[in-house]
């Protein structure tokens, strides 16, 4: 029987922004959880990332694949690294092990770029996020569609509460998971849109060469969501890889 596969969403998005093309890709057992305190879940917000890992980890089947985007990619490769027995295989669209720009890490976004729009956040938390939706489709060939995908995803509301949003944000500040990725012995494929402009492809060129068992799929034309502006090519990929 083939094992489930749970997918996690990014930043300012939830569970709804995963689309049919992808969840309908011929694996059955598709589970597509909220992160802690976003879209459905909104009373289990988590106080750190720790918390809101164990509450993913607490909610999915005892052994599955996992799925991750941005964010959700960064719960995904802390899971498999922490709970090797309950993560088969990792599917990471638009990853990357440390977010923010460090100096040994040029593959981050700019720290002033990243401070700058937590302070936006917390002025115009509505307008804030309605820009980052559209910065996901920037350089996108199919940047109109990717826009498209998400207003009839997400509607004109921001997914989770400011607070939540902040505190996720973060988290993406914070985390520096390069240390844990040379432990990860799964199985992962790497999708990532070579026009990225939020996780820059040199962040996977990293992770592909680090990870033990990984293998890179750069998507010419897209950017930070592929899977909405290529559905058809990612969906091949994650069905072959997972069968």
């Amino acid at each position: 029987m083939a094992l489930p596969v749970v997918c996690l969403h990014g930043w300012g998005s939830d569970s709804r922004v995963w689309p049919e093309a992808i969840k309908n890709n011929g694996l059955k057992q598709w589970v597509t959880l909220n992160l802690p305190g976003h879209g459905a879940n909104p009373s289990a917000a988590a106080k750190d990332f720790d918390a809101a890992l164990e509450q993913i980890v607490a909610a999915a089947p005892a052994r599955c694949h996992v799925l991750g985007w941005s964010l959700g990619a960064q719960f995904a490769l802390a899971w498999a690294a922490r709970r090797p027995m309950q993560v088969e295989r990792l599917v990471l669209i638009a990853a990357t092990p440390r977010f923010v720009a460090a100096p040994d890490w040029p593959q981050g976004m700019a720290a002033e770029t990243f401070h700058a729009f937590a302070e936006a956040l917390d002025v115009e938390p509505g307008p804030t996020w309605r820009r980052f939706l559209r910065l996901q489709a920037q350089g996108d060939a199919a940047g109109k569609t990717v826009v498209r995908a998400l207003d009839a995803a997400l509607g004109t509301a921001p997914p989770a509460a400011t607070a939540v949003l902040r505190d996720s944000l973060n988290w993406l500040r914070d985390n520096d998971l390069r240390a844990q990725c040379r432990t990860i012995a799964q199985s992962c494929l790497l999708l990532h849109g070579r026009e990225d402009h939020i996780t820059p492809p040199t962040a996977a060129e990293w992770l592909a060469a680090q990870l033990p068992a990984a293998r890179l799929c750069l998507i010419e034309g897209a950017a930070h969501a592929p899977f909405l502006s290529a559905p058809a090519l990612v969906n091949k990929e994650i069905e072959k890889f997972l069968h």
